[in-house]
């Protein structure tokens, strides 16, 4: 009895090059497993696709937001500078560097109200044209810009001879008094209004 053996070798399977595949161990039927055998590369690669364009959503997404937060600081910065021309050459760097941000769009309204003070009244109109061709429809900002605009024009309109020719005007000189009232009346309640300077004074 002590010489009996339990286990006899030709009873033992060999463990090396063993038949099946990963998909085999995990237990699952059959359909599935065939699936996975014959289309675990192609998942993977769109799995793999899939990490790689929501990884650069977000990294585009807070790349975004920290260019907006930049123009925000700098357009603040520039609002509270005292000397006029010295602000207007802050409001340009931050219009030329962030032109399609929120501020950088702020800064060209500014730039044109400070032409428009300063007695520059082409320079003023032709400002508030270009940002009605970037400002959509819906953005409250438009209505204040058309009217800026259109009360530039019948400034203008006031002044002796016609205006210059150079300037592609989108209101036609024969509306300007009614554009006023027009652009009045499409300004939406609760629109924003143009940034003001900080009182810095203690």
């Amino acid at each position: 009895m002590a010489d009996k053996k339990i286990f006899k070798p030709d009873n033992i399977m060999a463990s090396s090059g063993r038949d099946g595949s990963f998909f085999d161990d995990l237990n699952l039927p059959p359909a599935a497993a065939d699936f996975l055998q014959t289309w675990y590369r192609h998942l993977l690669a769109a799995i793999a696709i899939l990490v790689v364009v929501i990884l650069g959503w977000t990294f585009t997404k807070q790349f975004t937001a920290a260019r907006a937060d930049r123009a925000s600081e700098q357009l603040t910065m520039a609002m509270q500078i005292e000397n006029q021309a010295a602000r207007a050459a802050a409001l340009e760097e931050v219009a030329s560097s962030y032109r399609r941000t929120g501020a950088g769009i702020w800064s060209r309204i500014e730039i044109a109200h400070l032409a428009r003070e300063a007695g520059e009244l082409e320079q003023a109109a032709q400002t508030y044209e270009e940002l009605l061709g970037i400002i959509p429809r819906q953005d409250p900002r438009q209505p204040m810009v058309k009217l800026n605009l259109a009360q530039v024009l019948s400034e203008l309109d006031g002044m002796s001879g016609p205006p210059p020719s150079t300037v592609n005007w989108k209101i036609p000189p024969a509306s300007w008094p009614g554009a006023c009232w027009a652009a009045a009346k499409s300004w939406p309640a609760g629109a924003m209004r143009r940034p003001r300077r900080r009182n810095t004074a203690r």
